[in-house]
């Protein structure tokens, strides 16, 4: 499985993904408050039609007990329910076509035409048969003179509580979603080169997390701080006994090579080798320590010629180890990056390839990626530091945006670094 160094992005693509909390609340909000309102209309709608329901067969039920009683006491001499406002038929007598599909007592509705008959069916009190109490005409419409101050109360009250129920809903809202919101804006002044901020959250929850915030802030102030001395405080430090090899190197160099035995013209030049490699260790690691490369660390870079030049200076790396390596190199790659950092990057990646190698080293160079593969030592040994020096390659290339990835298997490790042709540095 192949790893790679860029890990820049995934915070924004993952704050892609996830839902946002406040609009998540407004959704919430809104939907509950359509609810509630269509729910508080319906009701007075379906309210209003039950109140004209249950007077209409009030007054049905009112007639028809009137009836029966007076049929009781006086028979078929006993009075009518009222003419003016009643109809009434029987079954065992002629009935209009319409009702002769109604069989059980009970109250109910039928669209006559353009009008809206109310009726109730019933036993005869005489016991033989039903008897059909029918509003006469537009009887039945005896609430129309108040229904439109009716259905103007009713929604106009249910009007007025929507509006409450609204602005109840809103205000939670911003109850909610204010406080969020002002912590979410405090997020990015966690960064350490951006002004400090005061906890002032209402609500403890969300002063616990700005508290949280603040403190991590201060201690990456702190960190920060504490890196930035001991970069500047190591470079000062090492740069003083690094002249004084570099100066010593300097005058044994200047002695006749005939009057020194073999061991220290070797030496000699051994010192003089790691003293350049420790300068440019400095200032790989004041650069990689600044927080964006300025114009003036860049020049034009031959990575083929640094790449050939680190081989050579580990040829007796090479040959100790008893591996061969293979150059495959297919153009001349210039790039404007900072030369320390290609210099210490080919220096670790080879370094790491010949000293955990079995036998073989390959070494691919084209236009847009380097690649090195070693087949594995199985010495366990040696493995058990492996990849030490790949950590500064990796930091190294996340300072420059490349592209960088390895892959291990049982029989060979393989790193990859892709280029970026133009790094934007900062002015």
């Amino acid at each position: 499985m192949w790893r790679s160094s860029l890990k820049s992005g995934e915070g924004t693509e993952l704050s892609k993904v996830r839902p946002s909390l406040t609009k998540r609340l407004s959704i919430l909000v809104s939907i509950v408050s359509i609810i509630f309102i269509s729910l508080l209309f319906g009701i007075a709608y379906v309210a209003e039609e039950q109140m004209e329901s249950i007077s209409l067969r009030y007054w049905l039920d009112a007639e028809a007990r009137m009836y029966e009683q007076s049929f009781r006491r006086f028979g078929e001499q006993g009075q009518l329910p009222n003419p003016i406002q009643f109809d009434i038929y029987w079954s065992k007598r002629q009935l209009p076509r319409w009702l002769s599909g109604y069989t059980e007592p009970g109250f109910y509705e039928h669209q006559l035409g353009p009008e809206d008959k109310h009726f109730k069916v019933a036993a005869s009190p005489d016991g033989d048969g039903l008897y059909y109490l029918i509003f006469k005409d537009d009887a039945d419409d005896f609430l129309d003179e108040y229904e439109s101050q009716l259905h103007l109360l009713s929604f106009s009250l249910a009007l007025l509580v929507s509006i409450c129920v609204s602005a109840l809903m809103f205000y939670l809202y911003r109850q909610l979603s204010s406080p969020l919101k002002r912590v979410v804006a405090k997020v990015p002044l966690v960064a350490p080169n951006q002004a400090s901020f005061s906890v002032d959250s209402e609500y403890s929850e969300l002063a616990e997390i700005e508290e949280a915030l603040l403190e991590g802030k201060r201690q990456i102030q702190q960190y920060l701080i504490r890196e930035q001395d001991f970069t500047r405080f190591a470079a000062h430090e090492i740069r003083t006994p690094l002249m004084t090899l570099r100066g010593s190197a300097d005058l044994l160099g200047q002695l006749d090579p005939t009057s020194l035995p073999e061991p220290a013209v070797r030496a000699v030049k051994r010192i003089h080798s790691a003293s350049e490699d420790i300068d440019e260790l400095i200032k790989t690691f004041l650069v990689l320590g600044q927080d964006s490369l300025k114009t003036a660390h860049l020049e034009a870079v031959d990575i083929s010629e640094v790449v050939m030049h680190q081989l050579t200076k580990l040829t007796p790396l090479t040959r100790s180890q008893n591996v061969e390596v293979q150059l495959n190199c297919t153009s001349t790659v210039s790039l404007r990056v900072p030369k320390e950092f290609v210099v210490v990057l080919c220096r670790n990646l080879l370094r790491n390839a010949l000293e955990y190698s079995d036998s073989h080293v390959t070494v691919s160079l084209t236009s847009n990626q380097l690649q090195v593969v070693n087949d594995i030592d199985a010495d366990a040994d040696k493995q058990s530091g492996y990849g030490y020096g790949l950590i500064i390659v990796e930091r190294i290339c996340e300072k420059l945006m490349w592209d960088y990835r390895w892959e291990q298997s049982e029989e060979q490790f393989v790193t990859q670094i892709r280029f970026l042709k133009k790094h934007p540095c900062a002015n």
